[in-house]
């Protein structure tokens, strides 16, 4: 039994096999018409690009031909642009000595406002000296003003003695 059953297995195992082989076969068909067709379809790609090649190989002749007529236009572009650069460097080098021109005139004007400035300062300096003197004329005022309300105090006292005096003189001749 154990045979019978071992026998069994086997076939089964048989018919399982004989199923995966067929499985495969069918899938290896199909994988080798698409391999097939994928061929076809890289010969057909191939031969369009070899078309497409030679349509470059036509348009890159005609590409050197135009390169080489705008480099014909490129060099005379340049002998313009070489001749206005000339020009425009002309131009700054006039500019430049303008500015040098522009720029003695300024350091010239600049000496002039330093010595401006200089007198200026002396100017300043010799009102700084009459404010001192200034100040000690009115200092010496101040106490000059001083010296004299001293003195008015002291005629004022005087006056008043005086006055004191004359009243006494007064009285003193009344009496008698």
């Amino acid at each position: 039994m154990n045979l019978t059953r071992r026998v069994e297995q086997l076939e089964n195992l048989a018919v399982d096999q004989g199923k995966n082989m067929e499985t495969i076969a069918s899938g290896l068909a199909l994988l080798t018409i698409d391999v097939q067709k994928g061929f076809a379809l890289v010969h057909q790609d191939i031969s369009d690009v070899k078309s497409d090649l030679s349509d470059v190989r036509t348009d890159l002749s005609d590409v050197k031909k135009d390169l080489s007529s705008v480099k014909y236009d490129l060099s005379k572009f340049k002998e313009i642009v070489n001749y206005r650069f000339d020009e425009v460097n002309q131009k700054f080098d006039q500019v430049n000595h303008r500015f040098n021109e522009v720029n003695q005139k300024f350091d010239q004007v600049n000496h002039r406002f330093n010595e401006v400035d200089q007198k200026f300062d002396q100017v300043n300096h010799r009102f700084n000296e009459v404010d001192q003197k200034f100040d000690q004329v009115n200092h010496r005022f101040n106490e000059v003003n001083q010296k004299f309300d001293e003195v008015n105090q002291k005629i004022d006292g005087v006056n008043q003695k005086m006055d004191h005096r004359f009243d006494e003189l007064i009285m003193l001749i009344k009496s008698k």
